[in-house]
């Protein structure tokens, strides 16, 4: 009940015991660890440093370290520093200069294969390999940016679920999150409100996701129940060693990711000198990723505390004052802005849903024209929906302690029809907890599209030839030249010509057809280099 991430409040029941995977490893009592892969691309972009170091587990401090490295096909670069002997600080960097490296973003998850080696006695000891994604992330102005582009956020808040099992996160269960985060267009999850597993990441890695990486601190100072104690933790030094340890696990560990591009030191919390300590932790240890924190209302001005503003479920229009802190349009003139908790799928006002069903449609055009004004603002970063799996626990009645630590209703929450068997928040997902896609997926689907044609219907004079369709690019790394793009007309299937139009531009995509009839359909669908359905349009 004293837990700082307040895990066990929102969810409704106990979290205690083994809820990952855990694995056993067989080391060398002398073997490299903590290792740290830094990808630091130059200011053009081109060329990058490779910096790898790390630390020696124990004396004897002896052997040597050799690295080496193949491209996303398989083929190996040379390196001009392979290995490097051991010193008797116990410590070792390796320092390489990569030339025009296959870079690693979202949209095109390239990741070279790392392989570290240990030798003692000219004999290996100790080898590992890393997935290594060549990026790098830079807040210029209010703007964030990705090897120099800037990018947009456009994704939702994911908590670690299963069906049965509760607040337990299983590989099958992430591989499949992070597929249907790509089917629905998002390129980006907040790990609300607790580190997700290193799985997880690797998935992220593979697939193409960004990533905000979040501390387990969660409504220190606000919206706590009683029975959770402290309520208020932020300045209490007998908890400052639980703030730093637990971050420390969470950046050590995670570091090596290219799909992590933010940290979180916490969410919805009142600030304090422990937030103050874990952000001037972060920035001292890893200089490669901004920091957020939430609430920013109540960090002092004169401290620095964050570099990206966290704002927290704006109106339509994106105007917002949230405890000081002012966006207008979605957007802020000195940092990027993102509203990392948006667009609250309805579960809450459930007679609403019960008197008009049709609002959970609605839903997805809100979403669509919020996500359209975040695109053009100045100083908007991006979205994520609250929340993308439904936050619902199947806990029978049987169990001791049932409707007093299990299963506990907060009528403030949950309205006295909803309690039952079935607790937790509610059904606030875009995919129920058995990650079937309910209308809400689809909406923001569409909602999130890269690939936006701007207008549908055309007169006989347009018609009158090639059809000029204006189509926008939303797209942050992608050439629309890269898409494939096919039309059916009058049951015959055709391509459209590739249109070069680079990320973030306007243009025209040209379908040709030999006599355009009035009123006569045409159905056009938009796939990526892997297959996937980006958008169809009528």
């Amino acid at each position: 009940a004293d837990g700082i991430s307040y895990g066990s409040g929102y969810a409704k029941h106990p979290i205690g015991g083994i809820l990952r995977d855990v694995s056993l490893r067989a080391l060398p009592k002398v073997y490299p660890r903590e290792i740290c892969i830094v990808t630091n691309l130059a200011e053009n972009y081109k060329h990058a440093d490779l910096v790898v170091s790390g630390t020696i587990s124990s004396r004897p401090f002896r052997g040597r370290i050799g690295i080496s490295i193949t491209d996303p096909y398989n083929t190996k670069i040379p390196l001009q520093q392979k290995e490097i002997i051991i010193e008797d600080t116990g410590t070792f960097t390796i320092r390489n200069v990569m030339r025009s490296p296959h870079k690693w973003d979202a949209e095109h998850p390239r990741l070279y294969t790392l392989t570290l080696t240990y030798f003692e006695d000219g004999q290996p000891v100790y080898r590992n390999d890393h997935k290594v994604g060549f990026r790098k992330v830079e807040i210029n102005g209010n703007r964030m940016l990705v090897n120099g582009k800037e990018i947009k956020l456009r994704g939702a808040n994911r908590h670690d679920i299963h069906p049965l099992l509760g607040r337990v996160s299983t590989p099958e269960y992430e591989r499949r999150d992070v597929r249907l985060a790509k089917e629905a267009n998002m390129n980006f999850i907040r790990t609300s409100h607790y580190p997700p597993t290193e799985n997880f990441l690797t998935l992220c890695d593979e697939y193409g996701i960004y990533v905000e990486d979040e501390s387990a601190v969660c409504f220190v100072g606000s919206h706590r129940t009683a029975a959770y104690y402290p309520g208020a933790s932020e300045s209490d030094t007998a908890f400052t060693g639980r703030y730093l340890s637990q971050l420390r696990e969470m950046v050590v560990n995670h570091r090596n990711h290219p799909s992590v591009i933010l940290r979180s030191i916490g969410n919805e919390n009142s600030f304090g000198s422990n937030f103050k300590l874990s952000y001037d932790w972060v920035k001292a240890t890893d200089t490669t990723r901004p920091v957020i924190f939430s609430y920013p209302g109540h960090v002092p001005d004169s401290v620095k505390a964050y570099e990206v503003l966290s704002m927290h479920y704006p109106g339509i229009d994106g105007n917002m004052n949230q405890i000081g802190k002012i966006t207008r349009g979605f957007g802020h003139p000195d940092l990027p802005a993102i509203f990392d908790e948006w667009a609250h799928v309805a579960c809450y006002n459930n007679f609403t849903i019960k008197e008009d069903p049709n609002i959970r449609d609605f839903w997805g055009r809100s979403l669509d024209s919020m996500w359209t004004r975040v695109y053009e603002a100045d100083g908007g970063l991006g979205g994520a929906i609250w929340g993308m799996i439904d936050e619902t626990f199947m806990l029978p009645d049987t169990l001791p302690g049932f409707n007093n630590w299990w299963g506990i209703v907060d009528p403030h929450v949950i309205p006295a029809e909803y309690s039952g068997h079935t607790v937790g928040y509610g059904e606030w997902g875009i995919v129920d907890t058995w990650r079937r896609k309910k209308p809400e997926f689809w909406n923001t689907k569409k909602a999130y599209s890269p690939f936006k044609i701007v207008k549908t219907r055309f007169s006989p004079e347009e018609a009158n030839g090639p059809l000029n369709v204006p189509v926008y690019n939303r797209f942050d790394h992608t050439n629309l030249s890269e898409l494939k793009i096919k039309y059916r007309y009058r049951g015959k299937n055709h391509l459209a010509d590739k249109t070069n139009l680079g990320p973030h531009q306007k243009g025209t995509l040209v379908l040709h057809s030999g006599k355009w009839l009035p009123g006569e359909p045409i159905y056009l669908e938009a796939r990526d280099g892997n297959g996937r359905i980006i958008d169809q349009y009528t």
